[in-house]
């Protein structure tokens, strides 16, 4: 399964209104961040108002070199958002090396939805490993 086909299943919930393609250099500037970041996708859902591209839109889809590299991505962005104030909170999904970040105005039941296009297109999903 690419970042491809895990952006397109997303697409295929009614909420979602597009897709617009990550910059490199958003994802990679992060200090901390993996080096080997290959695509990505804002997910821009209708329920959410956003003025420009980014996680407030509804979700990200990040596609990394290894599954290695997308949890520790995820453990860096969670790391951020506990010792920074004024940075939200996220719910993230694993899917192999695809990190999908949702923001934190996204509903327990919104996220499940998200999670069961996923795995209808066939996607094997989990939840990161808590922070310890």
């Amino acid at each position: 399964m690419t970042a491809a086909d895990v952006a397109r299943a997303l697409e295929t919930l009614p909420v979602v209104t597009g897709l617009s393609p990550l910059r490199r250099s958003d994802v990679t500037s992060l200090p901390g961040a993996p080096t080997d970041f290959v695509q990505g996708w804002v997910v821009r859902d209708r329920r959410q108002r956003c003025a420009q591209p980014g996680i407030e839109c509804g979700a990200l889809v990040e596609a990394w070199g290894s599954a290695e590299s997308a949890a520790r991505r995820s453990d860096e962005v969670r790391t951020l958002q506990l010792g920074t104030a004024g940075l939200g909170t996220e719910t993230h999904l694993l899917a192999g090396p695809v990190l999908v970040r949702l923001d934190g105005a996204v509903t327990r039941r919104q996220v499940a939805s998200y999670r069961t296009a996923l795995e209808d297109a066939g996607v094997a999903v989990t939840d990161p490993e808590p922070l310890g």
